[in-house]
This record gives structure tokens, C-alpha cells and sequence, in this order.
């Protein structure tokens, strides 16, 4: 089965179109059922039904979720087993196994038990059927521009989750990864100032629907405000950005966006009290995967080359060997 990724710093967000609420705090999407960190798309197929020990010994699997479902005492296998594969119905897994279906004693609030039938399931998923993890990056790398040497040299690995959100910095350059990271690549990067959906930020919308502002709150003290622009409702085409430094005072900056081929994003301008000061190119490959970015400094009208990154997937054969 083939699943459809849309990679926070490829697309903008479509989330930003059907938000609710006026300045709103976000909500962390969670997964009650999830134990493995592991991407598992939703699909169409049927929901196997299995025992332990029933699974084919050829058929590798990696246990992504866990279900639990209680009833009235002695409450029927098929009663349960649906209102599991109901619990499994989005979660994108194979099958469920079923581990667990007796009457037992359940604590209950206020130090009761109560006398319930219990049914418990893991959801696995084949890996045969994972045909799609070459459309996660595993790493990326991050450069600096070397002006004495005209070549860029390696300065961090960057490694993301499978949202595409960085979790770890591997600085190779005595502190040099980690300022560069920070201070271009995280805090001017789509998937921070209009993919973040953390509790740090606030939005608001238009009577359109579209996510028109945000607030980033830093410690409890409003650190970033954003004023979002559409061409048409599934376009933005500017942000007109506030941050606050250090000394305590605004700065503002606009970020100009431009499109290419297949709606991807081809260009980014940071525009700082109104001067172009850096431009941001994208490069994309034949699956629209993004593979390298190139940021430019500008200086009077000329541009400089500043960091680059390089973006590395995995392939799909990587299942059966690092999963």
C-alpha cells in the first residue's frame, strides 16, 4: 500500500487552513494506543485478526500500538475484538494480536475494584507492507560557507523524528553547529514559525478559515508575533514577522515566498526592516523530496553563499534492517 508523506519544510502546513479558534493554544496530537515510535499511515485494507503464536514465522513485524478494551464479565470474544479493531480502525497497523481475554479484578477510582472481562491487543505492523519509508529522512547535514577555501564544510548532523521535527544536534564544529542551527535554520524554518503546533504558540484565524496570526510566548513573555498572508486560501505568499532580541526591543522582518514546479516551495526571502538580508533556495528530486537547501547572504544586492543542508532518506529495504 502506498501512503502519501508531506514533509513539514516541503509543503506549508494545511493544518494552518482549518484551525479553529481566535488566538487559540494548540493541542499535541496523541495516540493512546501508540508504543513505538514508528511511521504507520492509515489505510484501507482489512485488520487481521490473530493469536500469539499464530503469526507467520516469515512474516517479520514491528509492534507499534497496544489495545485494551474492558466489558461486563464474561463478555463475548467477538464483542471485544470489535471494539479493538474500532481502537485500531486509523492507526495504520495490519493486524492486531490478541495477547490477553479473561475476567480479572480492575482498580477503579477511589481505591475500588470492579470484576470486568479484559481483552488486550497489539497492533503490528508487517514489514512486507512498509513501502513507504523512503519518503522519511533519516539525517540531515548542515554546512557553513568556507570563503578561504570556496567549498562548504560540514559543521552538524541533524537527526529528525519521523515528523520531520530535529531532536538532536551533533555539533562537529566546537559550537558552530548549534549557532547556525539555531539562529537560521530552526528559527527561520516553515516548519517552526508556521508548522509548530507546541503550546508555545497562539493563533488566530480568519472568518475564511485561514490562519492569519500567531504568537510565539517564550517563558510566558511574547517572544515572536506573526502576520500571515494569502494570495488564495491554500497559498501564503508573505509573512510580516516581530521578533524580540535580546536587548528587549523588536525587530522586524518579512519572509517573501516563492513557488515552483508541483506547488513546491522554491525560494525564501528574509527581508530584516524592510532589506533583503538572506535568501533561502530549495532543491528537489524526482519524488519531491527535498535534498538540498542553500541559504545566501545578501549584501549590497549581491549574493554571498552562507550554510547549506543536505537531506538523506531512508530506503525501504531499511525496514528489515534497522526496525
Amino acid at each position: 500500500m502506498k501512503a502519501n508523506k508531506t514533509f513539514p519544510w516541503l509543503f506549508l502546513p494545511l493544518a494552518l487552513i482549518f484551525l479553529q479558534g481566535c488566538m487559540s493554544t494548540y493541542h499535541a496530537p496523541f495516540d493512546p494506543f501508540r508504543v513505538k515510535d514508528f511511521p504507520t499511515p492509515p489505510h484501507q485494507q482489512r485488520i487481521e485478526v490473530m493469536d500469539e503464536g499464530s503469526i507467520p514465522p516469515d512474516k517479520p513485524f514491528i509492534p507499534t500500538h497496544e489495545f485494551e478494551v474492558q466489558n461486563f464479565p464474561h463478555a463475548p470474544r467477538n464483542i471485544q475484538i470489535g471494539t479493538i479493531l474500532e481502537q485500531a480502525g486509523s492507526s495504520g497497523v495490519d493486524a492486531i494480536v490478541i495477547t490477553l481475554h479473561q475476567n480479572e479484578w480492575v482498580p477503579q477510582p477511589f481505591g475500588r475494584v470492579a470484576y470486568l472481562n479484559v481483552m488486550r491487543a497489539k497492533g503490528i505492523k508487517f514489514k512486507e507492507n512498509v513501502d513507504y519509508l523512503h519518503l522519511f529522512p533519516y539525517v540531515a547535514q548542515l554546512y557553513v560557507f568556507n570563503e578561504q577555501n570556496e567549498s562548504f564544510d560540514l559543521i552538524a548532523n541533524l537527526t529528525p523524528d519521523f515528523d520531520g521535527h530535529i531532536v538532536q544536534v551533533e555539533d562537529l564544529a566546537e559550537g558552530k553547529g548549534n549557532h547556525y542551527y539555531n539562529n537560521y535554520i530552526s528559527l527561520y524554518s516553515l516548519d517552526f514559525l508556521l508548522g509548530d503546533q507546541s503550546e508555545s504558540w497562539r493563533f488566530r484565524r480568519s472568518f475564511g478559515g485561514q490562519v492569519t496570526r500567531r504568537i510565539f510566548y517564550d517563558r510566558g513573555r511574547r517572544a515572536i508575533s506573526l502576520r500571515i498572508h494569502y494570495e488564495h486560501p491554500r497559498k501564503i505568499t508573505s509573512i510580516q514577522a516581530n521578533f524580540l532580541t535580546r536587548d528587549h526591543t523588536w525587530r522586524p522582518k518579512e519572509f517573501r515566498l516563492v513557488y515552483g514546479a508541483n506547488r513546491l516551495l522554491e525560494e525564501k526571502t528574509v527581508l530584516i526592516n524592510g532589506i533583503p538580508a538572506l535568501v533561502e533556495r530549495f532543491q528537489y528530486d524526482e519524488l519531491n523530496r527535498l535534498i538540498t537547501s542553500t541559504y545566501y547572504r545578501i549584501e549590497n544586492g549581491r549574493e554571498i553563499p552562507f550554510l547549506q543542508t543536505h537531506h538523506y532518506y531512508y530506503e525501504n529495504r531499511d525496514v528489515f534492517e534497522r526496525f
